[in-house]
C-alpha cells in the first residue's frame, strides 16, 4: 500500500504557519490549537522553502497542571521571492 501526502493540505498548513509566525513567535502547543498538528514537520518544510525560523525551547503548562518543553519557533526572514509576491 502506497502513503499518500495530502499535498494541497501540506501547502494550507505551511502558509497558516506562516501566517501565524509574522504576527508573533508560536509555540508547538500553540500550533496544535490552531490545527498545525505536526508543527517541527511544517517548520523543516518552510526551512527548505528558504525561511530562516529559529527555535528556542520553553516550557509551559497546560490547563491539566502538567509541565511540558516545546519548542518556540520565531520567523527571522522569508525567501526574497515570498517578498516580491506581496509586492507585485
Amino acid at each position: 500500500m502506497k502513503y499518500f501526502r495530502n499535498i494541497s493540505n501540506i501547502n494550507n498548513q505551511q502558509k497558516k504557519v506562516i501566517t501565524l509566525l509574522t504576527e508573533r513567535p508560536q509555540n508547538t502547543y500553540d500550533l496544535r490549537k490552531k490545527g498545525i498538528y505536526a508543527p517541527s514537520a511544517r517548520i523543516c518544510e518552510l526551512r527548505a522553502k528558504g525561511y530562516i525560523i529559529v527555535t528556542t525551547w520553553q516550557h509551559i503548562v497546560d490547563e491539566t497542571n502538567i509541565n511540558h518543553r516545546v519548542a518556540l519557533y520565531t520567523l527571522f526572514h522569508s525567501p526574497i521571492n515570498e517578498i516580491f509576491k506581496k509586492t507585485a
